[in-house]
Formats: C-alpha cells, structure tokens, sequence
C-alpha cells in the first residue's frame, strides 16, 4: 500500500528501531523472533514508548494477515 509505514515499538534496548542481534559471547544460540502484520491502514497512531502491548491492541482490529519468523544467532 503507498504510504505505508514500518512502525517499531521500544525494545529490550529501550530503542524505537532494530538493533539487531546481540548475544553475549559463548552464551550459545539465540532465538529472534519477529512479529509482522499487514493491516487494512496505512498506519496506527501509538506513540513509540507505548510499549508492544498498546501497538499490537491498537493494530488488532486492523489485521489483515499476520505471520512470525523466527532467526537465530550465536556469537563464538
């Protein structure tokens, strides 16, 4: 859809983006999950420290399809 927009909520970081993987060294393989869902809107309003919870109950209501992937990563 134009104009749509990828909206991240804080993280584990206290970041409103991607930080990408981070595990500590030796600690073994991580599992990353992601979330995505394609919605009937452009976008939702929440404002980013909402937090996940508040993206994902103001998104539900607009969710066309949705799907998770699940990556790993180790640091040796």
């Amino acid at each position: 859809m134009l104009g749509a927009v990828l909206h991240v909520s804080e993280n584990d970081f206290g970041n409103a983006r991607y930080d990408g993987p981070q595990p500590p060294k030796g600690h073994g393989l991580h599992h990353y999950q992601f979330r995505l869902a394609a919605l009937d809107v452009p976008n939702i309003k929440v404002p980013d420290r909402a937090g996940i919870e508040a993206m994902w109950k103001e998104a539900r209501s607009h969710i066309l399809s949705e799907t998770t992937l699940t990556g790993t990563f180790d640091v040796h």
